[in-house]
């Protein structure tokens, strides 16, 4: 499923990460616990034993059960748009917590996505970029009137994506473009950000181009992927402009 959402600052996240903490700190009524004969024991809990948690990382979690799986230095994340590394150990509990209906209260309506492609920030931190994204949904597949695989021309030896959006659609984008202008736009399919690219111009008139080192194959996958909803492989997206 196609979405496309504003990126949010970590200003604008207030206290998100403290909230979520406090939220999963104890398991309570809502947890979707591993035995439910014993609602003690949370799915989130540090996984005691784990040979992949020590006992540092452990006793972290038990204070900070959804922060404490979070790496990188928050100021220069908050450059890129992100609020955190999630470690490929640590991707799938993520996930769950934040579909989790404790995490809802605290999200107030806006939505964390994980990146489906892992980056290296800096030399001491790498994993999935963590981002907060508006409660408003910009842009859905079902937006998309036409998206077709074509030769890059600015990157030779590379293929895009040309999108064509409906009227309706484009009008709306047009003016979420312009009222978003030099911010981040995530684009999301089957809920992992696929890219966050920056809008330097408004975008009018329904036309865009997705870049990225795409194969033809690549290229022609993405493309039937924003026709149909469905992804069936994992790609990387690196700019949406105007065409």
């Amino acid at each position: 499923v196609l979405d496309v959402r504003p990126v949010l600052s970590l200003a604008e996240a207030g206290d998100l990460l403290a909230e979520l903490d406090a939220a999963f700190r104890d398991p309570g009524a809502d947890a979707n616990v591993e035995d439910p004969a014993d609602p003690g024991v949370d799915p989130y809990d540090p996984l005691p034993g784990s040979s992949e948690a020590t006992a540092a990382e452990r006793t972290a979690l038990l204070d900070r059960p959804f922060s404490g799986r979070l790496v990188g230095d928050r100021q220069q994340l908050a450059l890129r748009g992100q609020i955190g590394l999630v470690p490929d150990r640590h991707l799938d509990a993520v996930r769950a917590m934040i579909g989790d209906p404790r995490a809802q209260a605290p999200l107030e309506g806006r939505v964390l996505r994980p990146a489906a492609e892992p980056e290296q920030v800096a030399e001491l931190a790498s994993g999935h970029p963590l981002y907060l994204l508006g409660a408003q949904s910009l842009l859905a597949g079902h937006d998309i009137a036409e998206a077709t695989a074509q030769r890059d021309v600015d990157l030779p030896g590379n293929w895009q994506i040309l999108v064509v959006l409906t009227p309706e659609a484009a009008a709306a984008f047009a003016r979420a473009t312009e009222e978003y202008l030099g911010r981040s736009l995530a684009i999301c399919l089957d809920g992992d950000v696929l890219s966050a690219p920056r809008v330097h111009a408004p975008i009018p008139g329904g036309r865009a181009v997705i870049q990225g080192r795409f194969t033809q194959r690549e290229a022609e996958d993405l493309a039937w992927t924003l026709r149909s909803g469905d992804l069936p492989a994992a790609l990387s997206l690196v700019e949406i402009r105007n065409d």
